[in-house]
């Protein structure tokens, strides 16, 4: 007769829980990897895009400072006048709203 045979050496198995914790960790290098590189693509992005905006900012910028050094004299001129009358415009608002409070200090209101 033949001798019987020897038995398997026994193979731990995880349970279930230890199975279910381990594949639920983010720290496992397969989860990680995409994280980060999901992560990294978004700041590279956000980063291109304020760069971006930078640059068209400072070049508008140039861009006025260059219209206004080869505007003519009147174009200057002009300019310089319509400044003048919405500071005047806003100096009138800004007397009759003296002018009220004034009014009020001393007692007399108007009704209208």
């Amino acid at each position: 007769m033949s001798p019987p045979p020897k038995p398997l050496p026994f193979i731990s198995r995880p349970s279930a829980t230890q199975t279910l914790t381990n594949s639920a960790t983010p720290t496992h290098p397969r989860k990680l990897k995409p994280a980060i590189l999901a992560i990294s693509i978004a700041l590279i992005t956000a980063t291109g895009a304020y760069y971006g905006a930078s640059l068209k900012q400072e070049h508008q910028a140039k861009s006025t400072v260059r219209q206004r050094q080869e505007s003519t004299l009147d174009e200057r001129l002009e300019r310089l006048r319509g400044m003048r009358a919405r500071m005047e415009v806003e100096r009138r608002g800004l007397v009759g709203k003296i002018e009220e409070v004034e009014r009020r200090r001393e007692g007399v209101v108007d009704v209208s």
